[in-house]
This record gives C-alpha cells, structure tokens and sequence, in this order.
C-alpha cells in the first residue's frame, strides 16, 4: 500500500518552479532583474526600507551560493567522467603497444 506524499512536499516542488527553477534540475536565468523580481517575492511585507535591502542581498547572495555549489558539483563529476575515459584509454594504449 503507498502512503500519500506530504502537502509541504507538493508546495516545496511548486515553489522551487514558482522562482524560476525548471523541474528539470537547470538554473534560473542569469539575467540580474529576474533575481531582484523573486527574491522581491520571498521578502516579508511589512520591514523597513533599510533592513529590506540587507534582507534582499542576503536572498541574493543566498541564491548564488547555492547555484554556484551546483555548478560546483556538477564539474566535479564532469571531471571524474574525464579522468576515468582517460585512464581506459591510457590502459587501451598501453596494451595495443605490448
């Protein structure tokens, strides 16, 4: 018998979609007004003008780091898949010169 998901899990995937995130797994556009439009929406309403903006560079940078760590990950991997061909193709060398 299958439990049925959460609600918070469904309203977790719709928001990771609703700030400009494909279900896909790519990143948001790097286009700088579109950052500033979500993090503009997770920001509460009612905070001053001078916290607002601390509070929007926090999201912001928040946001990079995040995507940044992705990318990060994402080469990592890109670069252990290159090393292991590398090494398949050195030990293929090797013995066609045996």
């Amino acid at each position: 018998m299958l439990k049925k998901r959460p609600t918070t899990a469904n309203r977790v995937r719709n928001n990771v979609v609703q700030f400009g995130f494909s279900k896909k797994g790519s990143y948001p556009s790097k286009n700088p007004s579109t950052l500033d439009l979500e993090v503009s929406r997770m920001r509460p309403k009612n905070i001053k003008q001078e916290r607002e903006k601390l509070y929007d560079d926090a999201l912001r940078q928040k946001m990079t780091a995040n995507l940044l760590k992705d990318e990060n990950l994402r080469l990592k991997t890109r670069i252990h898949i290159l090393e292991s061909e590398v090494t398949k193709k050195e030990r293929l060398v090797d013995e066609l010169l045996l």
